[in-house]
């Protein structure tokens, strides 16, 4: 006979969050790892809005799921065929239980929030082959403003980039038309 209790579902549970942080730190490793091994460019994205010639739009709109929309544009005066744009998209699907848990991690939340990475330009016609880890934290929400913390990396694997989104952004509700 086993004379050891049935662990409770407490202890399960908290067996599964240390796993989860245990894939997380593992992850995370195999994500820096990776980036400096293939040496390939980093862009610090949310720092390019200072630069000659770009601008950022930080938007939202609401349908089936909320949509949150971060992009950066690049485009030089009198030159032709060389503007570009970053742009993530964040789509929360469970509005209220991301507002409840607040951080969201983007590779163990999935049931909550999916991330899509673009680089749209007049070249670049294909979608993107990336890996996005990271987290997200909900800094407020209201019906008209979103404000998040970003510490998002993006690894676009076609070129070996990285793109790198750390710090706040607030984000205005698309006006409908």
């Amino acid at each position: 006979m086993n004379s050891s209790p049935a662990a409770s579902p407490a202890r399960y549970r908290q067996l599964f969050q240390h796993s989860m942080t245990s894939i997380k730190l593992i992850l995370t490793g195999l994500l820096s790892v990776l980036t400096i091994c293939c040496l390939g460019q980093t862009t610090h994205v949310l720092k390019l809005k200072n630069k000659k010639y770009f601008d950022e739009k930080n938007q939202f709109l609401i349908d089936s799921s909320l949509k949150v929309i971060q992009k950066v544009g690049y485009d030089e005066p009198h030159t032709v065929d060389e503007s570009y744009s970053l742009i993530l998209t964040l789509e929360i699907v469970d509005t209220l239980n991301a507002r409840l848990k607040k951080d969201l991690d983007l590779t163990i939340d999935t049931a909550l929030i999916r991330c899509h990475f673009d680089i749209s330009s007049v070249w670049n016609w294909e979608d993107e082959k990336t890996t996005i880890t990271g987290n997200i934290v909900i800094v407020s929400w209201t019906n008209e403003k979103l404000e998040f913390n970003f510490n998002v990396t993006v690894l676009e694997l076609r070129n070996s980039r990285t793109f790198i989104y750390k710090g706040n952004r607030v984000f205005s509700k698309i006006k409908a038309s």
